[in-house]
């Protein structure tokens, strides 16, 4: 079994040293649950010790884990003050559990397990191929932090086609020298496994290699849960007027960076655009006349005649061929005025165009905009409702 080690550079390491990646221990913090938040807390509260955690990947000669093994795991784990990146390769089947072993000895010294997609894979995979060596994975007790699973909700605002590895590191920037794809590693593998070839080792080594540094760049998307979950920092609020349009716009700051410049648009409701530690949110001001329908419709009568509804309490006194039971569809109250939209039902009372119309408006006055903090949640929600 070949055993390669290499120190990485601060400029290689420095998403994982700094507030992004605290920020994503946080998050795991502040939404996860049971087992996994106390772990989450503990390791974030100590502060966050970059020697807690293992990054890991691994290569296998097929899916299953019933027909295939583990030729190929990289590790990345902190030990005197330095970042090392371990990679164990094998050379024939047998060595698997001598594999499986130094691997092991690693995460012995960790207490959190960074992957990609690993939940679904890596692990399970580790686990089968452990028992089959006649071995127990020793991860009772350690906490996984999937990074695929919990950048995964970022989607629709990044725009991708996919959420695999690949594309997240187009995304931020990062140019790997690898570009083989796994069916081609897996067959230089049944080559190198063979001829022992030097060449063809160091491409499978640089393939993991590869596979390592870009998992640890992926902390830098943290930078838009913070801009879509908060907290905004030193806005600044105003109405933009004009002919055909009038605007609500909001400047904020956030508290880590988004990896390059990006806009969105939410159909009719706003639009987003950030750079950096900065971001602009513009939400058009309807104009015209809404609807607000009454929740206990059984309760009012509707005048044909009049194209409106009153209580029962007095439309008692209106004769009975001049009314009729109000249905869900006609029990409305009309307000011409401006509103702003709303994800969900966040100020009352809420309006909308029809019925069955799922877009929601609340009345917009000229004090909304002096309730600075009413305005900052309202930016928030509105926020938090592209995740």
């Amino acid at each position: 079994m070949i055993h390669r080690t290499k120190i990485l550079t601060p400029e290689e390491t420095r998403l994982i040293e700094g507030d992004a990646f605290r920020a994503v221990l946080a998050d795991i913090s502040e939404n996860g649950s049971g087992q996994a938040k106390d772990a989450a807390k503990a390791c974030v509260s100590c502060p966050c010790s970059p020697e807690d955690c293992l990054f890991f990947d691994i290569e296998t000669t097929g899916l299953s884990a019933d027909t295939s093994f583990i030729f190929l795991i990289g590790a990345i784990c902190f030990n005197d003050n330095t970042w090392i990146l371990h990679q164990f390769l094998i050379q024939t089947v047998q060595e698997e559990s001598l594999l499986l072993s130094s691997f092991f000895e690693l995460t012995g010294h960790c207490q959190i397990l960074v992957h990609f997609n690993g939940n679904t894979f890596d692990l399970p995979f580790i686990r089968k191929r452990a028992a089959a060596n006649g071995r127990t994975a020793p991860f009772e007790g350690l906490f996984s932090l999937d990074l695929y699973q919990h950048v995964r909700p970022l989607k629709q605002i990044l725009s991708l086609p996919h959420m695999n590895q690949s594309y997240l590191e187009k995304y931020i920037g990062w140019e790997r020298e690898d570009h083989l794809n796994g069916k081609e590693v897996v067959s230089l593998f049944w080559s190198y496994s063979s001829a022992k070839d030097p060449e063809t080792e160091q491409l499978l080594l640089c393939h993991n290699h590869d596979d390592l540094l870009g998992m640890i760049r992926i902390p830098a998307l943290e930078g838009y849960f913070a801009l879509l979950k908060g907290p905004i920092q030193s806005n600044t609020l105003r109405v933009c007027e004009s002919d055909d349009l009038s605007c609500l716009l909001f400047r904020f700051s956030t508290i880590l960076p988004i990896p390059h410049p990006f806009e969105f648009f939410r159909n009719d409701s706003f639009r987003l655009q950030a750079d950096k530690n900065s971001g602009r949110i513009s939400v058009p001001i309807y104009s015209g006349t809404l609807r607000y329908y009454f929740p206990d419709y059984k309760n009012y009568y509707y005048l044909p005649v009049e194209k409106q509804v009153i209580h029962k309490s007095v439309g008692s006194y209106v004769a009975k061929e001049f009314r009729t039971s109000a249905s869900p569809e006609n029990c409305f109250a009309a307000r011409t005025g401006r509103f702003l939209p709303q994800p969900e039902i966040l100020f009352t009372p809420a309006f909308r165009k029809e019925y069955r119309s799922k877009e929601l408006f609340f009345e917009y006055t000229e004090s909304f905009c002096e309730q600075k903090e009413n305005a900052a949640n309202y930016v928030r929600r509105l926020l938090s409702s592209l995740l």
